[in-house]
This record gives structure tokens, C-alpha cells and sequence, in this order.
């Protein structure tokens, strides 16, 4: 009966293999592929737990590693492969970014956004009200939806039938029983100018901009009375202004109210941020300040002589 097999363990012989010598120190010179330290494994040739020489000791690693390498795949394909529901809209670079601070992304991100949902609504409102659109001079619905987009983007550029007047004074115009124009693009007019008001006049920021918390607090609460008067204003013989949101027995519509919730979101988002980012300015200053003399990357050299001093 060998050493192994009957539980002892003479000294320099492995109790797996008894192999000569048993391997406690530093990897033989030249041989950094055997740097591997005697201890307690399983044995890859007896199956059960036992002091490892160094020739058992790299079996028994390599053996483990065949099965580590398929798993660790596996779970960072697992965690790579998320399910794709709704892609995620970043912004490629431009140089203009390079002036512009982590506020002023959010905020650019936000008005693209909003700006996208208030097109959606023209749109839809365009859809149900076919009348409204062929009230203007555009040859097709799609014309008309530049045309008002454009008006709202480009502050220098009024839409022909409000004149001067924008934000909510042109909601309120465009619900107004006596108003005959086209009332969904003066809606979406209005609601267009009083976010681009609330941005200082401009939809990009950059880091000379900035914003009121307030008036975005203000804007999120105007889009929803807006979002209100919108299913509430009727015309003298009860009929809706502007068909919209709609609910009964054969059909459920409340898209509108989802594009409304989802700009009074990004701005009650946006407006809790920016009220934030002094105070944040101030913390991370302070943080900088105290966690910066233990947050030191170590010089290279040092590390190595740490690394070696703990491996002696």
C-alpha cells in the first residue's frame, strides 16, 4: 500500500503521486509556467482531496480551467444578450459637444426628445382631423407637418396664420371656439414655443447656457393643462374641437395621453436635475478634496515591488 493510499504523507513526497519534491516555494527559474503553489485540491487521478505536488497541482488547474472557460462564456454571453425592446437613442460625436457640460446633454437630449413626441402628436392629430392640415397652403399632410416643426425649431421663422403669437397664448388661440385656422398645428405651435422659451430661446445649450428649474417645473404643468383642455374643449353643438384621445365600446385610443406623459416626465425629470446641479457641484468638489489623497493611483514600480514583497 503506497503513502497515498493509506493516508500518510512522508515529508517531500506528494500524498496524490508521490511525486519528488513536494513544491511549497517560488516557481523553478526559467519555469514561470510552473508557478503554481502546493495545497489542498482534488486529485485528478485518484479523486479525492489531497496535498498536490506540482506536477498533480497543474493537472488539477488545468482540469478546473476546462470547465471555468466554457462557464464564464456562457455567463457573459447570457449578460451580453439582453432582449432589444426599444433601442437606445444616444447621440453620435459632434465637435460642438466638447462645449457643452453633463447638464447641458441631458437638456439637449431632453428637448430632441420632447421635440420628437410633440411631432408624433401633430401627426396623429393631423391623422384624425384630416380637415386642419388641408387648411394650410402644404400640398400634403407631411408638408405640413415640416412647416410647423420648422416654425418651431427656427425662432426667426413664424407660422402664417398666428402672427406673433406663441407658448400658451397659441394653445389657448387654438382652442378657442372662434378660431378657424388650422387648430392642431397651433396647438402643437404653441406647446413647441413655450418649451423653446423655457430654454432660453434655443434648443441646443451649450456651457455659457443655462436653465431655470422653475420655469421647466412650469412647462411640465402647462403641457398637462394643455393635455386637459385638449379632450375638453367642444364647440357649440358638443363636438370635441380637435378628435383625440378617445374611449368606448369599440375601441380604446389614448396615445395622446401617453406622448403628453411622457414630455411632463422629461421635464419634471430634467427640472429636479437642474435644481441639483450646484449642490452636486459643491459635493463632488468636497469629495475630490477629502477622497482624493486615498483614491491615488500607486506608481507602477511600487506596485510591483508590493506584488513581489507579498508573493516572498
Amino acid at each position: 500500500m503506497t503513502s497515498a493510499e493509506n493516508g500518510e504523507k512522508p515529508d517531500g513526497l506528494c500524498r496524490c503521486c508521490e511525486y519528488r519534491p513536494f513544491f511549497v516555494g517560488a516557481a523553478p527559474r526559467g519555469r514561470p509556467s510552473l508557478r503554481i503553489r502546493a495545497g489542498t485540491g482534488t486529485c485528478p487521478y485518484k479523486g479525492y482531496v489531497i496535498n498536490l505536488c506540482m506536477r498533480c497541482g497543474r493537472r488539477f488547474v488545468h482540469g478546473m480551467l476546462r470547465y471555468l472557460v466554457p462557464l464564464t462564456a456562457c455567463a457573459l454571453a447570457a449578460c451580453s444578450s439582453v432582449p432589444v425592446e426599444k433601442e437606445v437613442r444616444g447621440e453620435s460625436f459632434e465637435p460642438r459637444q466638447l462645449v457643452q457640460t453633463d447638464a447641458n446633454r441631458f437638456a439637449n437630449l431632453t428637448m430632441r426628445d420632447n421635440l420628437d413626441s410633440l411631432e408624433i402628436l401633430l401627426e396623429k392629430l393631423y391623422r384624425r382631423n384630416p380637415s386642419m392640415w388641408k387648411k394650410r397652403s402644404a400640398q400634403s399632410l407631411e408638408a405640413a407637418r415640416q412647416e410647423v416643426m420648422a416654425a418651431i425649431r427656427d425662432k426667426e421663422t413664424l407660422l402664417p396664420d398666428m402672427g406673433e403669437t406663441k407658448g400658451t397664448n397659441a394653445v389657448h388661440l387654438a382652442l378657442a371656439p372662434e378660431f378657424t385656422g388650422d387648430r392642431a398645428g397651433a396647438y402643437i405651435y404653441g406647446l413647441g414655443t413655450m418649451l423653446v422659451e423655457a430654454w432660453g430661446g434655443s434648443i441646443r445649450l451649450s456651457i455659457i447656457d443655462g436653465l431655470d428649474a422653475q420655469r421647466l417645473a412650469n412647462a411640465a404643468h402647462n403641457v398637462a393643462v394643455a393635455a386637459w383642455i385638449l379632450t375638453d374643449r367642444k364647440d357649440a353643438s358638443g363636438q370635441a374641437l380637435l378628435l383625440s384621445n378617445e374611449i368606448s365600446g369599440a375601441s380604446r385610443n389614448l396615445s395622446f395621453e401617453r406622448e403628453h406623459g411622457k414630455i411632463i416626465g422629461r421635464l419634471d425629470t430634467l427640472a429636479a436635475v437642474i435644481d441639483e446641479k450646484y449642490r452636486r457641484s459643491v459635493i463632488g468638489y468636497l469629495q475630490s478634496m477629502v477622497g482624493g489623497a486615498f483614491l491615488q493611483f500607486l506608481p507602477v514600480d511600487a506596485t510591483v515591488s508590493a506584488v513581489e514583497a507579498a508573493a516572498q
